[in-house]
């Protein structure tokens, strides 16, 4: 990439000029306009705990849970799952049928849509859910260890791991749900 001080040789320039010779510009109609970006601001997340501990309490009433860290891998299954089903979610095999993105919400957005997502996968067999890592403002991943949590207890959800690295790696989760077409 050039930046404003370099200059290109007379050689450099006169190949530039023999490659593009035969380049014929757009007519004026197929150009766009491009406008720069406007700079987003975002709101700090506010903290969920005083400070003094590294726990939150979830506002559904689960209790206490552990503030995970961003590298931390989300491992978890019911009992009766056998183990290559548990080997094809970790390793990502399952098509994904729908997915979340939940990160850089709010704590209790964030929960909410997480709770909308769920009730409405009767039909799909795993989705993937997009958290983020976190810990941006020192206190841990704190939509990671929601999505931890609620997955937990959620009746629908049979499994869940952390993602592989194209799919997100410590930043997502796949989830393996009970289907409503699958039998018992």
């Amino acid at each position: 990439m050039m930046n404003d001080k370099t200059k290109l040789s007379q050689a450099d320039s006169q190949l530039f000029r023999q490659a593009v010779q035969d380049v014929t510009p757009l007519p004026q109609s197929n150009k766009v306009e491009l406008k720069p970006l406007k700079k987003l601001r975002r709101k700090r997340q506010q903290s969920f705990d005083n400070g003094s501990s590294h726990t939150l309490d979830s506002t559904m009433g689960h209790g206490q849970q552990d503030i995970l860290g961003p590298n931390d891998i989300l491992c978890f299954a019911r009992s009766g799952l056998c183990q290559q089903q548990k080997r094809r979610l970790s390793t990502g095999d399952y098509p994904i049928d729908a997915c979340l993105d939940l990160h850089a919400k709010r704590y209790h957005h964030a929960q909410t849509l997480l709770a909308r997502f769920l009730s409405h996968q009767r039909h799909r067999n795993c989705v993937l859910i997009i958290h983020g890592k976190g810990n941006r403002n020192g206190q841990g991943s704190m939509i990671k260890s929601l999505v931890n949590a609620e997955l937990k207890i959620n009746p629908n959800v049979l499994a869940f791991h952390s993602a592989q690295a194209y799919d997100g790696g410590t930043g997502a989760v796949y989830v393996l749900l009970k289907s409503a077409d699958r039998p018992k």
